[in-house]
């Protein structure tokens, strides 16, 4: 054993992982990227971390540091990679649920170029507003408030107003108009430019707005006293996200997995509370969206090879028609002695993630 420790010290104070360089801080992001899961341990949140720490003392995060002595593509390389460890930092700590690396007030850089890198610029304004929902709504101080549901309700109608603002401020080719959602509802009418559209990059980015409405939505499934409202207004969510999914390439999941991944287990989080919502029409429904997500993820375990989560939708499933089969006010009566804290927990961070996700996907 004592042989086993000083492996692992001596590993840990390798030179190379002690002296902060560019090469070390990419390596260690495109580790944590191309991961096959962040949510079975601490790996992940604990490279990107070291990854971070590192650009920081390199003086990334700051404006200042950005011109000294470099070229203009050298800047410009610099910059982008700490925007790029500024994504993984929030969608990871979102993912286990632990504390985020990167305090916003530290950063005083200014994004990549828009113009060349409009996709990967909205991606870090997503980022922030999910940072925030995180920061707002996981922080342990935050579960302690006396006044935590009225708190909830507050923070949560704050992130959908800039979720809203975000998602207005896409560009034409990546935003979905109301009337092309209603489009989406009808898949054998779906038109070929609506579906290249989708495919382009536009239904990226409404699962990625979903992802983190879910995110946010699901605190107040509990807290508030219109919880069939949110749960029809999280049906309607996850109604769009399975029409995305019928409409697209499903193997492009696979080159970004952990934040499709991230957007899965929400989606499969969120189901899984409505499936024991007394309405049984909404509960039916619920049910519905496990069947396709089960289908999806069907399909992507014939691509790879690997094994799916499938079998534990198909535990998800068999607990929830269970469930439906208590009377109404039994299950309305259930659902008003549920308590804040445990069915946050059940459904975010390391218990939802290690019990959904033990292997890759």
């Amino acid at each position: 054993m004592l042989e086993d420790f000083n492996k692992c010290l001596k590993f840990i104070h390798q030179p190379d992982y002690m002296e902060p360089k560019i090469q070390l801080v990419q390596n260690l992001l495109m580790n944590v990227a191309n991961s096959e899961s962040w949510f079975l341990d601490s790996t992940c949140w604990i490279s990107s971390g070291m990854a971070i720490k590192m650009a920081q003392d390199l003086g990334l995060h700051r404006s200042s540091f950005q011109n000294q002595g470099l070229s203009e593509a050298e800047s410009a390389g610099r910059k982008r990679l700490w925007w790029s460890a500024y994504v993984i930092d929030r969608f990871v700590s979102a993912s286990v649920s632990r504390p985020m690396t990167i305090s916003d007030a530290d950063c005083d850089l200014e994004y990549p170029d828009e113009t060349e890198y409009v996709e990967f610029v909205h991606t870090i304004k997503l980022s922030r507003i999910v940072g925030e929902a995180h920061k707002a709504l996981r922080s342990p101080k935050f579960q302690q408030l006396p006044d935590r549901k009225a708190r909830t309700e507050n923070t949560c109608r704050y992130i959908q107003q800039r979720l809203d603002e975000w998602r207005n401020d896409l560009p034409p080719q990546f935003r979905l108009t109301d009337k092309e959602l209603e489009q989406m509802f009808q898949p054998g009418l779906l038109d070929p430019k609506l579906k290249s559209k989708l495919n382009s990059g536009a239904g990226q980015f409404h699962l990625a707005y979903i992802t983190v409405c879910l995110m946010t939505k699901k605190h107040l499934m509990c807290t508030a006293s219109y919880y069939l409202e949110i749960a029809r207004e999280c049906q309607k969510l996850i109604r769009e996200s399975v029409y995305i999914l019928s409409s697209t390439h499903l193997e492009s999941l696979l080159y970004s997995w952990c934040f499709s991944s991230f957007f899965l287990s929400e989606a499969l989080g969120v189901i899984f509370l409505i499936c024991r919502i007394s309405d049984p029409e909404i509960a039916s429904e619920a049910r519905g969206f496990c069947e396709s997500l089960k289908k999806c993820y069907g399909y992507l375990e014939k691509i790879t090879g690997r094994p799916s989560v499938v079998p534990y939708i198909e535990v998800l499933l068999d607990i929830s028609s269970r469930a439906s089969g208590s009377s109404s006010q039994d299950a309305i009566q259930e659902n008003q002695k549920l308590e804040y804290d445990s069915l946050a927990e059940s459904i975010d961070g390391i218990e939802w993630g290690g019990s959904v996700f033990p292997s890759s996907y």
